[in-house]
Parts: structure tokens; sequence; C-alpha cells
């Protein structure tokens, strides 16, 4: 093989048979590659299409996010609530046996 400075010098080099031969070569391989660029760009638009999508469907749920955090900011707050009852709970009925057992002292 002679050595080539370029792709294009290369495809002069031979007789016009063999130049047409690589010309033909390149030529589809452009094809193709053109082929699959538009492919490429297909898929790309559908994953655009995916994208944006997905997009409306987080900004509908964020409603309900919101609604989700203040629901559990709420329960955070009457679990709080719940633990001090049962705590003031505990605490009365230690000091209603500490009055069980003065009254039965008295009597």
């Amino acid at each position: 093989k002679k050595n080539c400075k370029s792709s294009a010098s290369c495809l002069l080099i031979g007789g016009p048979a063999a130049q047409q031969r690589r010309l033909s070569s390149v030529q589809a391989a452009m094809g193709r590659l053109g082929e699959r660029n538009a492919l490429m760009a297909a898929k790309l638009r559908e994953m655009e299409v995916g994208k944006e999508a997905l997009q409306l469907e987080l900004e509908a749920l964020r409603p309900s996010q919101d609604k989700l955090l203040e629901m559990q900011a709420r329960l955070t707050k009457e679990t709080a609530r719940a633990d001090a009852l049962e705590a003031e709970r505990i605490r009365l009925m230690q000091e209603n046996q500490v009055c069980r057992r003065m009254v039965e002292g008295l009597g």
C-alpha cells in the first residue's frame, strides 16, 4: 500500500475502477453513519419525551409529597403528645399508689 497524507488523497490512489470502488465504499459507510445518526436522533427525541412525561408526573406528585410531609409533622407532634400523656398517666398512677398506702396506713 502506498502511504497517503489524507483520506481524500487515499481515494485517488490506483486506477479509476479502484477509485470508484473506494468512493462507493466511503459513500456506503457515510450512508450507514447517516442512518445511525437518524436512529440516534429518534432515540434522543424519544428519551426527551419520556423525560418530559416523568417531569410532569413528578410535578403532579409534588402536592401529595407536601401533604405527606405535613401529615408526618402532625404525626410527630401527636406522638410526642401521646408520649407526654403516657408519662403523666404513669406519674398519676404512682401518686395514686402513694395516696393508697397513706390511706391504708391511716386505717
